[in-house]
């Protein structure tokens, strides 16, 4: 005999301090994120303009003068690989944390119930052990990345806490570069920071920024 649970949700109201926890979230994780993470992908465009080149002819070839979208943004397999390896060098969310609901031991090591665990996702990402030459912007490594561990990539988090945000950041990513890169470049210039290590970023409201701002010069492709 099976057992039938009403709940009127009428009765259930969001407290203000929900209404404007959700609100941050929507506006940090949602949106700063995505623009952060876009910021580098620009950045990282200037710098090797030899993979921007291959993502424009990826870009002319795929989607031609139509606007991206849902269905045709699928195409881009190589902008796949560029996210990826962007977000491996500089995940918007550089430290996770978590706190350990009941007392365990993982390869000899006790986790007391009550600690805080921080992840360094940064500092995972550029482990030469883990990712060879992993100071350099290499999207083509991702092409073998049903050979990686996952747990080693870790710019959304993972397991049942990963960010429930991925598919819509990845979309709205995707269609803004494609819709950008149809009818501009980004060109370095002297101002252009030479590189980003762990030395030159800082986290402002849990956001990994660098410390001096990214200068860079958009140009017009000279085929339009």
């Amino acid at each position: 005999m099976g057992l039938t649970l009403k709940v009127d949700l009428r009765k259930k109201k969001m407290t203000n301090d929900e209404i404007i926890g959700q609100a941050l979230l929507f506006f940090i994780a949602g949106y700063e994120t995505t623009a952060n993470t876009l910021h580098f992908v620009a950045y990282s465009l200037a710098k090797n303009p030899d993979v921007q080149k291959r993502l424009t002819e990826e870009i002319d070839s795929v989607l031609g003068d139509k606007t991206p979208d849902y269905d045709n943004i699928g195409g881009l397999k190589y902008m796949d690989h560029v996210i990826t390896e962007t977000l491996r060098l500089y995940p918007a969310v550089s430290l996770v944390g978590r706190n350990v609901t009941e007392t365990v031991t993982i390869k000899g090591f006790t986790f007391p119930k009550g600690c805080a665990v921080s992840i360094p996702t940064f500092a995972i990402h550029r482990d030469g052990d883990i990712y060879p030459d992993p100071e350099s912007f290499k999207p083509d490594r991702w092409e073998r990345k049903s050979e990686m561990d996952p747990i080693n990539y870790l710019p959304f988090g993972h397991g049942p806490r990963q960010c429930v945000g991925i598919r819509l950041a990845q979309v709205e990513m995707k269609m803004a570069l494609g819709r950008i890169l149809q009818k501009i470049q980004f060109v370095a210039t002297e101002d252009t920071l030479a590189s980003v290590g762990m030395d030159d970023v800082i986290v402002y409201t849990g956001i990994l920024n660098t410390k001096k701002p990214i200068m860079l010069k958009v140009k017009v492709r000279p085929d339009k």
